[in-house]
């Protein structure tokens, strides 16, 4: 399943409630995702440009480096949407996809928070 995800909304993904904020970059043709650092479950949050998988990020118990924060990605590595697979508690366990809008967060870094 793949979700579109609104900017400064929430949304809710397997049990958890979370919402995107933008914080801006330095140069306008730039991407960063920042995922969060701590989750109750280990959580892979798989990051697909247009030539297929850029980079993964993991957080909570037994995470590896990088945790939370992306790279700083060109806009140039992105189509039209960034897709962001997210599997939870192992890596076989595939929970949603998420699309976001390349050009709404173009220039921005992007938060993804919990509320919980």
């Amino acid at each position: 399943m793949v979700r579109e995800i609104p900017v400064y909304e929430p949304f809710s993904m397997d049990g958890e409630t979370y919402e995107t904020v933008l914080s801006p970059l330095e140069n306008s043709k730039q991407i960063q995702l920042v995922f969060p650092f701590q989750t109750t479950y280990w959580t892979r949050f798989k990051i697909i440009g247009t030539n297929g998988p850029l980079e993964d990020i993991e957080a909570g118990p037994g995470a590896r480096v990088p945790i939370g924060v992306s790279r700083i990605f060109n806009v140039s590595e992105f189509g039209p949407s960034i897709f962001v697979e997210v599997f939870k508690r192992n890596p076989r366990t595939y929970i949603d996809t998420l699309k976001v809008k390349t050009r709404s967060v173009q220039g921005y870094s992007i938060h993804f928070l919990t509320q919980n």
